[in-house]
């Protein structure tokens, strides 16, 4: 099996810190052929510069670490599937995943536990985190603390903090990940996309993960619209109506709960799915595909612009 894995870093103004160097670490271990590739845009030469040492240092037969920088900010959809357009221009992958730049797995065969996960009918596999913005929806709709694997209802999320994707599920979205939203709240997104294509995501516990805190020193301060508000400008009830008949809904973490007081609430009609399957998904999956994702993106011109500040190993 062969797994692409694309990790987000951004505005970092140090070296490395120590919580990516424990990604490095954690995945060095892993038993297949695996290739890392890091998306940074905007931090200092210091960072990359570091960076590119430790993707030399820590890279073996089976496992290899790239990173790509770019100049200008890029909201952190768009850096994701950029990462996720090389890899599908490098090899051929059976899965390809997201991991934050400040998360790790607890065990060294933490990515082997995730993987253990897939099936026929599985989608997509999160890692459990220690910490997430879902506590509500964690605490008091799943127990938390057992070893099995976790179905994700249909509405309802986890963070994106380390989330693998099948192959069937790459191909059906053209390797892309919903990127309309700028940021955070798309999660609620992927339940309806696994059920689009008769499949389901689930949490995999047996793959845990640790949270960093982080030096809010460490990285320039960001600036600009984040959260909830579209990259094309459209109102969140402009972006969901038109799925609203065909199944969809916009629950994202927790309907107006603090800090979690959401601009637009839209539930799903539960009657138009059985055991998380759509009824018709024919429609919802046209939705999808129509609304949530950004037309014309250029990711062959940015990844041309940035190759002079990549270091990319067998990719």
């Amino acid at each position: 099996m062969r797994v692409g894995l694309v990790v987000v870093t951004y505005k970092y103004k140090t070296v490395v810190p120590d919580y990516v160097q424990n990604i490095f670490s954690v995945l060095s271990q892993h038993v297949g052929q695996l290739d890392v590739l890091f998306v940074d845009n905007l931090s200092d030469p210091i960072f990359t510069n570091d960076l590119r040492e430790k993707c030399i240092a820590h890279s073996n037969e089976r496992v290899s670490f790239s990173y790509i920088s770019e100049r200008n900010y890029v909201t952190l959809f768009l850096s994701m599937n950029l990462g996720f357009h090389i890899l599908r221009n490098a090899h051929e992958y059976d899965v390809i995943g997201y991991s934050a730049s400040d998360v790790w797995l607890e065990h060294p065969n933490g990515l082997q536990r995730a993987l253990n996960d897939f099936s026929e009918n599985i989608a997509i596999v999160s890692a459990q985190a220690n910490w997430d913005n879902a506590p509500d929806i964690l605490a008091n709709k799943y127990d938390i603390d057992g070893d099995t694997s976790l179905r994700i209802e249909i509405g309802d999320v986890v963070n994106l903090h380390f989330i693998l994707f099948s192959r069937a599920y790459l191909n059906a979205y053209d390797f892309r990940y919903p990127d309309v939203l700028r940021s955070f709240g798309t999660e609620n997104f992927l339940s309806f996309c696994a059920a689009a294509i008769g499949k389901h995501w689930v949490i995999s516990r047996q793959a845990r993960l640790r949270n960093a805190r982080i030096n809010p020193d460490s990285r320039i301060p960001p600036k600009g619209i984040k959260g909830f508000s579209t990259v094309t400008g459209i109102s969140l009830h402009d972006l969901i109506s038109p799925g609203i008949p065909v199944g969809m809904g916009f629950q994202s973490f927790a309907k107006g709960a603090p800090p979690y007081n959401l601009p637009y609430y839209a539930e799903h009609n539960p009657s138009l799915y059985k055991n998380g399957i759509c009824h018709s998904p024919e429609p919802l999956f046209r939705y999808l595909k129509s609304y949530l994702f950004l037309p014309g993106t250029e990711y062959d011109a940015r990844f041309q612009r940035s190759k002079q500040r990549a270091y990319l190993l067998k990719l």
